[in-house]
């Protein structure tokens, strides 16, 4: 009942005790990480859950993300007549979580995963000496402004040599704000991981500032909501002894 899945490129997730019945009063999560610069399509093959106008009794719930806190792709119950169409995530991660209160319980859910190319510019593995990068945008015809994409987690992780570090800057910035930085956001980690150890979270206007690694790698990850958008932000690296 649930766990980390990491370095495949398919696989299957299953409610617990299928093809029988699942039992009552579980909370089962699954997380699934796929390679930089890919990204995951979940497909159905078997839905049959119990049913609720608002899925609020026993469901499954897809997020575009490693954590609870991210962007909602879907959540379904019952048992449809057409089992739901394929979800694909916007990077390479996935959050997949399992809910059965005490009372009804089904056969459950089957849904297999693979990989497929990721989003163009989102995302991505830097080993050059120097570089820059920007999220994926679009320009709105009627007022020729370029803004990023809607509902985006791209993760760009700069990795140097080992004994050296990565300096990194950014030249503009210009995103959503918000209190706490919930809606749009950069998130800038030591290491590799979405859950190494955060350095900053920004939005708004103001430019981040300046950071030299600790070790030899640096994640930056940035999140849009379905909603407002702006200009984006230009980042720079720079890998060397610092």
């Amino acid at each position: 009942c649930g766990g980390t899945i990491t370095g495949l490129t398919h696989g299957a997730i299953n409610s617990p005790g299928y093809p029988g019945r699942y039992p009552h009063d579980r909370d089962c999560t699954w997380i699934v990480s796929v390679p930089l610069n890919m990204r995951l399509q979940l497909v159905f093959a078997t839905l049959r859950i119990e049913h609720h106008a608002n899925c609020s009794y026993d469901f499954i719930q897809i997020r575009d993300g490693v954590n609870e806190h991210s962007h909602v792709l879907s959540t379904i119950c019952g048992t449809p007549e057409h089992l739901p169409a394929p979800l694909s995530t916007s990077g390479p991660h996935a959050w997949i979580y399992f809910h059965s209160d005490g009372y009804e319980n089904d056969m459950g859910f089957h849904v297999s995963w693979l990989t497929v190319p990721g989003i163009p510019g989102c995302g991505g593995l830097l080993t050059q000496a120097r570089g820059g990068f920007a999220p994926p945008s679009r320009t709105d015809l009627q007022n020729l402004v370029a803004s990023y994409e809607h509902n985006l987690d791209c993760e760009w992780v700069v990795r140097a040599p080992m004994g050296e570090r990565v300096r990194l800057t950014f030249a503009s910035f210009r995103l959503e704000g918000s209190a706490a930085c919930f809606f749009d956001y950069v998130e800038v980690r030591e290491g590799s991981s979405p859950d190494g150890p955060l350095v900053y979270r920004r939005c708004g206007d103001d430019l981040p500032p300046s950071h030299i690694s600790r070790g030899n790698e640096l994640l930056v990850h940035f999140h849009s909501d379905y909603s407002v958008a702006h200009e984006g932000f230009q980042a720079h690296y720079e890998i060397g002894l610092c």
